[in-house]
């Protein structure tokens, strides 16, 4: 009987489960769980619910999943009487305020009403730590480190204050604005009568100041510097920093020693300063400026000894490398007086031996710009003579003079000149860039110009160059007799005057050139006239066959051939052939009687005797053809062993050097370099005999030997695939083979309505089809899946696939494989996998196999059997 009572209490719990609320003593449930007593007013003893009771929590913690589970427990373990539930986010049983287990609020003891757990809130509900809170205020009253007596100390672990402001601080000595604040975040300030004294800083930095808005001050450093050290500013923004005592002299100084902070303590101590120095004036605008009004030296500089060492008066150099103009000594005269004005005076007087320069300039930089020994720029207007530059040498030394002696060293890549004269005035008188006046009754030679430029100079070189473009005009004029040649002994006049007409120039052989009529030389007129040249003589004159080079043509017949030979023996046992053309070394030197030949190279169809139409381009290309035409090879000795070579085309270094055949076509260096048939294609860069493509023009074949790309996207496999295998690619460019492996898609049934409800297997009725393995694979090794679409389901359904031969059954597909059941619009669809079965060469029969567990259920609309081969 109670076992009876046992399954139809579960049976109604089952029912009420599955509609979604569960009802125990009664039949309309409040909620997901409502049991009733047996009577509300007069319960009986055995009315209620016992929870699981343990005399000890379990020795592993419960998970997530058993978050809130409740168990009651005896009193006989380690926990208290009582019920307890499990907080799993702080992995702990909690205690219900029942069964002897305190309730943490107030109890009696005595006289007295005592707190036993938990915070107490009076005016506030916030606050932890089981203290007492009054209006959100904390009196702490368990903790010995920090407490409220009344009668004798207090302790106070933390007071919180509002930020407060300079008129209105946070903790406050009776005036309202003396006293602390903190003026922002994590910083802390007094304030004296509204006026900012003192700050530390969120990083520690203590200061100073005197300030009723920004903050005017001078920090303190943060460590602690070292023995003897002092206190000073470091910047103009009133950072305090250590520095040696010893550093710090009784006055400002403006001037240390050399390479030191020290002040100068000797009249011979080497000094500087970082400040611009004035002398005269009460402005510094440059590191040094002197002003003066008594006339006289602005700056006098002398120097004398006798050092042995080069001694300037004054050094200007410049490193400054920005783009700006660069001035090493500027001298500016803007008086107006009638008196010399002298910009740059030099004297030289000293009587040492010496070199003596009035102005000594060397440029040797490696800049790339312009670069003047002297420039001087002339823009007055007045009458007067005008010189650039003007040097007068009177003395009566021994010793050479030079008006002007440039030399320029300088490594820069741009131009450079000796000597620059640029004239751009816009006068009527002749202009002249540069003028040589030379005079004087010596006996030693005289030049006006005299140039030379050493051999072993880079570059090309020009004694004189001139370029004078415009119309009738010269870019040399010479009155007087003109010698060229490289030394004394090595040279030629031109003639004084220009001769007759047509005259032309002979030289005796000793340097004198002179006018002599064209007539009394004997000088070739024609290509006939050559003594290694000839053309056709067939007495029209036109020229039509041309022959230059030692036997070039030589037995030509001379008619209206048409033929072009140049180089040695190029042409030469050629007759009667027309419209060729040999260039090289014994180019096409034995044709006899062949036409429109072309050959470009030494030996370039040496032996070929009557073929005709070849084009031969490289050093021995077709070299021993002998007949055979429509050739063209182009590259060193292409088809160079082919005799009798007809309608091919070579391109490259030595391709189809062995091959004497018809209708190849071979591109690459040595390609086809053994191959000796007919109507082949080779594009290859090496004599493999299996070229990256190759091809048979009489059998429509074309082979790639390699990777076969389409378009930079997709790749063919290099090898051939099984029997019966696809191409397929994967759409990332990778293309293989693959089986040919159609999928059959058998219904078994099909838009219908069954409902599955028996919980023993069976064949589903008329869920059934026949199927011939053979069909996908000659020993019916197949794969099958099953495919069912369901308008409804309930709880547990199984399906299975089953087959007969006549002899044996079998079930391919079963419950127990992995099947994937997803909701769709009106149902869903049920899915197995793929299964592998091997059935045979015989015909089956076929049946959709399936039941239900117990109170489930499920409505079948379709069902399909998809086979393929394995």
């Amino acid at each position: 009987m109670k076992i009876y009572k046992l399954l139809i209490f579960i049976f109604c719990f089952s029912v009420y489960f599955v509609n979604g609320q569960v009802g125990i003593s009664t039949t309309n449930p409040n909620a997901q769980l409502d049991v009733r007593s047996s009577n509300q007013a007069a319960p009986a003893n055995t009315d209620g619910i016992l929870i699981p009771k343990v005399d000890d929590f379990p020795a592993s913690n419960p998970t997530v999943a058993q978050d809130g589970m409740m168990v009651y427990a005896t009193g006989s373990g380690v926990p208290a009487k009582g019920f307890y539930y499990w907080d799993n986010t702080t992995t702990t049983w909690i205690p219900f305020a029942t069964g002897g287990v305190d309730d943490g609020d107030w109890v009696v003891v005595g006289a007295n009403i005592e707190r036993q757990n938990g915070n107490v809130y009076i005016g506030d509900t916030q606050g932890t730590n089981n203290d007492l809170y009054i209006s959100n205020r904390l009196i702490d009253w368990d903790n010995t480190s920090y407490f409220l007596d009344p009668a004798g100390e207090s302790r106070i672990n933390e007071i919180g204050f509002d930020v407060g402001s300079l008129t209105d601080v946070s903790v406050r000595f009776d005036q309202q604005d003396t006293g602390l604040y903190s003026p922002a975040s994590d910083q802390l300030a007094f304030a004296v009568n509204g006026i900012q004294r003192f700050r530390i800083s969120e990083t520690g930095v203590i200061s100073f100041g005197d300030a009723t808005g920004g903050f005017i001050n001078y920090n303190f450093p943060l460590t602690r510097g070292s023995m003897g050290q002092v206190l000073t500013l470091t910047d103009n923004v009133g950072n305090l920093g250590w520095i040696d005592a010893t550093s710090l002299g009784s006055d400002d100084h403006d001037f240390y020693e050399e390479g030191t902070t020290t002040s100068p303590d000797d009249i011979n101590d080497d000094q500087y300063t970082f400040g611009n120095v004035a002398i005269g004036k009460n402005t510094a605008n440059w590191p040094l400026e002197v002003q003066s009004s008594i006339g006289g030296r602005g700056l006098s500089i002398q120097m004398d000894g006798t050092a042995n060492t080069t001694t300037y008066g004054l050094l200007s150099e410049i490193t400054n490398s920005s783009n700006a103009t660069h001035v090493g000594l500027y001298g500016r005269i803007l008086g107006n007086g009638d008196g010399a004005h002298r910009a740059i005076e030099t004297s030289t007087s000293g009587g040492g031996s010496g070199a003596h320069y009035g102005l000594y300039s060397s440029l040797s930089g490696a800049g790339t710009g312009e670069q003047f020994g002297v420039r001087t720029i002339i823009s007055n207007s007045g009458n007067n003579n005008h010189y650039g530059a003007y040097n007068e040498l009177t003395g009566v030394g021994s010793g050479d003079h030079f008006g002007t002696y440039n030399r320029v060293v300088s490594l820069g890549s741009s131009e450079k000149y000796g000597t620059y004269n640029s004239i751009g005035g816009n006068g009527s008188s002749p202009h002249y860039g540069t003028v040589n006046f030379v005079q004087g009754t010596g006996s030693g030679n005289k030049y006006g110009t005299y140039n030379t430029i050493r051999n072993d100079q880079g570059g090309t070189h020009y004694g004189v160059y001139s370029a004078i473009l415009k119309p009738g005009s010269y870019a040399g004029y010479f009155v007087g007799n003109v010698s060229i040649g490289t030394n004394a002994g090595n040279n030629y006049i031109l003639p004084p005057s220009r001769g007759t007409l047509n005259q032309i120039m002979q030289t005796d052989g000793t340097g004198n050139v002179s006018w002599v009529d064209p007539s009394t030389l004997n000088i070739p007129h024609s290509i006939d006239d050559l003594l290694d040249g000839k053309s056709d003589n067939d007495g029209t004159q036109d020229g039509s066959s041309i022959f230059l080079g030692i036997d070039a043509g030589a037995n030509d017949d001379s008619s209206d051939n048409q033929n072009i030979g140049i180089g040695f023996q190029a042409f030469t046992d050629n007759t009667s052939g027309q419209l060729n053309t040999a260039m090289g070394y014994q180019a096409l030197s034995s044709n006899l009687t062949g036409d429109n030949s072309v050959a470009i190279g030494a030996r370039a169809l040496f032996n070929l005797v009557n073929g005709r139409e070849n084009t031969a381009i490289g050093s021995a290309a077709m070299s021993s053809q002998l007949s055979g035409a429509y050739n063209v090879a182009v590259g060193y000795q292409v088809f160079n062993q082919g005799i009798s070579l007809n309608q091919n085309v070579g391109l490259g270094y030595q391709s189809g050097y062995n091959n004497g055949g018809t209708g190849n076509i071979f591109i690459g260096y040595q390609s086809a370099y053994n191959e000796t048939g007919n109507n082949k294609l080779y594009i290859e860069n090496s004599n493999s005999s299996s070229p990256l493509i190759y091809g048979e023009f009489d059998n429509d074949l074309l082979r790639i030997n390699g990777t076969l790309d389409i378009n930079n996207n997709y790749q063919f496999p290099t090898t051939d695939g099984a029997a019966n295998q696809i191409l397929q690619t994967d759409g990332a460019g990778n293309v293989s083979w693959v089986n040919n492996n159609p999928i059959s898609l058998i219904p078994l049934f099909s838009n219908g309505s069954y409902g599955m409800a028996n919980t023993t297997g069976q064949d589903l009725a008329n869920m059934d089809t026949a199927l011939e393995p053979t069909i996908y694979n000659a020993t019916g090794n197949i794969e099958v899946k099953l495919v069912v679409r369901y308008s409804v389901i309930n709880g547990a359904n199984n399906l299975q696939l089953r087959a007969h031969d006549g002899t044996t059954e079998t079930f391919p597909i079963v419950n127990t494989d992995t099947w994937t059941f997803a909701g769709t619009q009106n149902g869903g669809v049920a899915t197995s996998e793929w299964k592998t079965w091997n059935a045979g060469t015989n015909a089956h029969e076929i049946h959709l196999f399936g039941w239900s567990a117990f109170f489930s259920s499920m409505n079948i609309v379709s069902a399909y059997l998809l086979v393929r081969s394995q």
